[in-house]
């Protein structure tokens, strides 16, 4: 089943990627070309239900490859951008935990510390408005969907029952991430480049837990009640990202004219 949903998903994402594409050279956007590379640098979280203070704290991470710009000869307000990017994720956690082994104790006595590092093949598809029509500094919102496919992951933690250092946990996590991303930037043309930096809020919709077996449990007695195949919480991709990218076009076919 995870196979089948896996291969829907990329499926899907693979057809509506062709679909903008042909949308976007037919509408006459094919015209002016805009690529480069893009360094990012973001900070993430699992969203979902955490009983224990502590449990969601922010992971740095970050995203490196490169964008494809496109924009139209007539409207001079809305461009294109899909890139390719290697973008690690994942979440943080740093608590004590409030059940301990001995009941009677008048205070935590046990620190629970975990770590996910995810990393994705991710691919945002995203159309700018551009807030004015021209310039060399030209403020921009973005918006689209974002398809993102799982490449690594690791856990490194210390709990109450489980010490592990690196471990690979890429079976326990679900293949395929389908989010949506909004944001704000700006691309400023110095010494005859163009720049574009933005600041990204991405928000998932898959359950990322779907096939997680109690390695993001809450507390000691919450194991004790669950079964091997249960899952506590679905638990889904959230992030902020600040990225950068360096225009390699000739300036004077691009955006200048």
């Amino acid at each position: 089943m995870h196979q089948i949903f896996s291969f829907s998903l990329r499926a899907y994402f693979s057809i509506v990627l062709f679909a903008l594409f042909i949308t976007v050279s037919n509408s006459g956007f094919s015209q002016r070309l805009g690529f480069g590379p893009k360094l990012g640098v973001n900070a993430s979280v699992f969203r979902g239900d955490f009983p224990e203070k502590g449990m969601r704290q922010p992971k740095i991470g970050f995203s490196a490859g490169g964008y494809l710009l496109v924009k139209g000869k007539k409207n001079k307000n809305w461009q294109f951008e899909a890139d390719v990017l290697y973008t690690t994720r994942g979440h943080k956690a740093n608590f004590y935990n409030t059940i301990t082994l001995d009941p009677n104790a008048p205070y935590p006595v046990e620190k629970d510390k975990y770590t996910y590092n995810i990393g994705y093949l991710e691919i945002p598809l995203l159309f700018r408005y551009m807030l004015n029509r021209g310039g060399v500094i030209r403020p921009y919102l973005l918006f689209g969907p974002v398809y993102s496919g799982l490449l690594n992951a690791k856990f490194t933690g210390q709990t109450l029952l489980k010490n592990k250092k690196g471990d690979d946990v890429i079976d326990y996590l679900n293949r395929d991430d389908l989010g949506l991303m909004v944001g704000w930037g700006i691309q400023n043309f110095i010494l005859d480049r163009w720049y574009h930096l933005d600041i990204r809020l991405y928000h998932g919709f898959i359950n990322n837990s779907q096939y997680i077996q109690n390695d993001l449990y809450p507390c000691y007695s919450c194991i004790q009640s669950l079964r091997s195949s249960e899952v506590i919480s679905k638990y889904r991709n959230s992030s902020v990202t600040i990225t950068i990218g360096v225009g390699l076009e000739t300036s004077e076919t691009f955006f200048l004219r």
